[in-house]
């Protein structure tokens, strides 16, 4: 069996390369935190010396002004053979409230069964299986049928500018000039066939599945300011609009009794999904009561006329993540606050232009804000709808190495969230795009209480040791769905 010698490498290391993700996670890694900033230059140093180690001959930092390292690795092994690009963050979400996790978010804690710790999934576990599959690949002498190159940022919490700035300066022949953390001047090759990106989830547990779609987006922050100062509640309410009060209204003018987006032109330019696709999604929905079951929610809501695997694989929508204004995390005043704060975000559907759904959702807010108030909006994050080319080789290669990892075989799913880079991959480097993720949904990634099954980890190092020792295989153009 070509894999048994980097299988039984792995099973004989495995305390070690477990506590080897156990320090890695141990690293409080946070883009959104200026203060944790010595945590990402510490998480970036442990991944430069695991690359080194485990036989990458050629490893870089990338330093830009005012981002966090990205860190480039890359092993050639023969000009005649495909090039994988494997791309991963070191960066994590903030832990949230400390008191609602049941270890310390970065202190790791195995219990049953599942790794507990901020960034186990989301993408620290993930990102170590490739560097550990590849590591037992290479120290047992397997052969390597492909170049190996890494790029892994630290700033993919917080929409990724600095990896966005890089490969905006890629020339057509996928080169780009970098300085590096001594100040040398290098020019790197980022040619590459497939990018391989492991930061997704199975859709249920014990199913392999390789994500071939996600929702692009694009978010608004609002700021509504009524009167200078808060004002005493008695002695001005009834006289003075309340900040609060107006941002509701607004808010509650984005949606349709029925679920849908009353924004005018919202849905205009929505791509018509393939027929297959549609149907395949309709046949993987689970049934309703397992839904409410998993939810903790009475009914299901959303717009009408759709499975609810359409609503949030390939259908648009429109939540608030946050709306406050007067007294937050404080005994509450009797006041009218001075202002109120939301922000609103979109997922976007294959078709929509971010640019421009952010635009008439501002004007739509504009619109309905009242005159008693000033309005001011700024825009966030944003970034296109993805679908994959699933009849391209690089599909029928991960469906293979899936299937040894977990012993059945994978099936196609999309995913609701964004993914930034995506379209970026695509266009810059003129690459396919694979999501060979090994998550679940009960990972609570960006919640308290992330974890990453250790199950999980196990078959999905299998999974990439196939992968990485595993030829394209032939197929026939359009075979894989």
């Amino acid at each position: 069996m070509p894999h048994a010698k980097a299988e039984d490498y792995i099973k004989k290391h495995h305390t070690r390369m477990l506590q080897d993700l156990v320090d890695f996670l141990s690293i409080t890694s946070i883009s959104m935190e200026i203060e944790e900033r010595n945590g990402l230059y510490e998480a970036a140093e442990f991944l430069s010396t695991h690359l080194s180690a485990i036989g990458m001959p050629m490893v870089r930092w990338i330093a830009l002004e005012d981002a966090a390292p990205i860190i480039y690795a890359e092993r050639h092994q023969g000009s005649h053979l495909p090039t994988i690009l494997i791309y991963g963050h070191y960066d994590v979400q903030p832990p949230g409230k400390l008191e609602e996790w049941c270890s310390p978010p970065f202190a790791p804690e195995i219990r049953d069964q599942c790794l507990y710790a901020r960034g186990a999934s989301d993408d620290k576990g993930q990102l170590l299986t490739h560097l550990q599959a590849l590591e037992a690949v290479i120290q047992t002498g397997g052969e390597l049928p492909f170049n190996i190159k890494f790029l892994i940022e630290g700033e993919e919490e917080i929409g990724s500018p600095g990896l966005l700035a890089l490969l905006s300066r890629v020339r057509e022949a996928r080169f780009v000039d970098i300085i590096d953390e001594q100040g040398r001047e290098h020019t790197l090759d980022l040619q590459s066939d497939v990018v391989a990106i492991s930061d997704t989830p199975f859709l249920f547990e014990n199913q392999p599945a390789l994500c071939v779609g996600t929702r692009g987006l694009c978010g608004i922050e609002i700021t509504v300011h009524g009167p200078a100062q808060d004002l005493h509640s008695g002695g001005y309410g009834g006289l003075v609009e309340n900040p609060l009060h107006a941002l509701s209204a607004m808010i509650h003018s984005l949606h349709n009794v029925d679920g849908s987006i009353a924004v005018n032109g919202f849905y205009d330019d929505i791509a018509p999904v393939p027929n297959e696709v549609g149907s395949l999604i309709r046949q993987m929905t689970p049934p309703e009561d397992l839904l409410l079951q998993q939810l903790g929610v009475p009914a299901l809501y959303g717009e009408a006329g759709y499975t609810p695997l359409e609503r949030i694989w390939i259908r648009p929508s429109l939540e608030v993540n946050r709306m406050y204004g007067g007294d937050v995390g404080a005994a509450p005043r009797t006041i009218i606050p001075s202002v109120a704060h939301a922000t609103v975000t979109v997922r976007l559907a294959l078709g929509q232009n971010p640019t421009h759904i952010a635009d008439i959702l501002q004007k739509h807010l504009m619109s309905k804000a009242p005159s008693t108030v000033r309005v001011h909006t700024k825009l966030l994050d944003e970034c296109s709808a993805w679908m994959a080319d699933v009849s391209h080789v690089a599909y029928a290669h991960a469906v293979q190495a899936l299937a040894h990892g977990f012993g059945k075989e994978a099936t196609f799913i999309q995913m609701g969230g964004s993914i930034p880079v995506l379209a970026h991959f695509s266009e810059y480097l003129q690459a396919q795009v694979v999501l060979l993720g090994f998550g679940l949904p009960s990972d609570n990634i960006h919640a308290a209480n992330e974890n990453f099954s250790l199950s999980q980890r196990e078959q999905g190092l299998r999974t990439l040791v196939a992968y990485y020792q595993t030829s394209w295989p032939p197929v026939e153009k359009g075979s894989c769905l």
